[in-house]
């Protein structure tokens, strides 16, 4: 049985599992007896699962014989570290007349107001102005605003590009630039930044790195196979 079923099988399914089985072993004593082993629809699902369980087997084997040193899994992390980088942040968003976040119960700004009032509120919090206060004041963004602009920890992917780029090219404790995005414009400061080690994902990028392999192996058979679609 597939690993996921035989917890149940030798439990509280013990017995529905015997039935089950006995159930089959008889249907297929009696189609024995009828020749249905030898009917051409049959015969040809047999096949088909019989190369369907060699076809698992040689997958699980190719898996089993693809060697991958720690060598291998450090230049694989380095060449993609970045993707291991994580940021954690907190914005104020101005957002414009337009933009998905824009609060119809206020004032709609133009894209030059935004601007101008985002630039403003970057001068005071350079100044020393307090971020907390800040962002529960004048945020758009009513979620993260009400946490005083904390979005969390964020890695690659996750943000839209133009926020991202500014959030990952600041240094820890500087207010970015402003940067607009299609939701307004942002006041961004890093509070913190880390990469995860090696050794944290050591485990995921084998995993990644044995099915990428595979995967090779697997695409050099099938034009090996020179096989022809009709």
């Amino acid at each position: 049985l597939p690993q996921e079923y035989r917890q149940f099988a030798m439990g509280p399914g013990k017995k529905q599992f015997a039935e089950d089985y006995l159930r089959m072993k008889v249907l297929a004593a009696q189609g024995m007896k009828a020749g249905l082993d030898k009917d051409p629809e049959v015969v040809r699902q047999l096949n088909l699962m019989r190369e369907n369980l060699i076809a698992n087997a040689q997958h699980k084997r190719i898996e089993e014989t693809v060697k991958l040193a720690d060598a291998d899994l450090q230049k694989a992390y380095d060449a993609n570290k970045a993707q291991y980088e994580q940021v954690k942040a907190r914005h104020i968003l101005i957002a414009f007349k337009g933009s998905p976040a824009a609060d119809p119960e206020k004032t709609e700004l133009t894209e030059q107001q935004a601007k101008g009032k985002a630039e403003e509120l970057r001068k005071q919090l350079v100044a020393g102005a307090d971020f907390d206060e800040l962002a529960k004041k004048e945020s758009d963004d009513k979620g993260s605003g009400a946490r005083g602009g904390d979005l969390g920890s964020f890695g690659r992917g996750m943000m839209v590009p133009e926020f991202e780029a500014a959030a990952f090219a600041a240094k820890v404790g500087e207010i970015a630039p402003v940067v607009r995005t299609q939701f307004g414009y942002h006041v961004i400061k890093v509070d913190d930044k880390k990469t995860t080690s090696f050794a944290e994902v050591k485990e995921q990028l084998e995993r990644a790195e044995r099915q990428k392999k595979v995967q090779e192996a697997l695409d050099a058979m099938k034009d090996g196979a020179n096989a022809t679609f009709n």
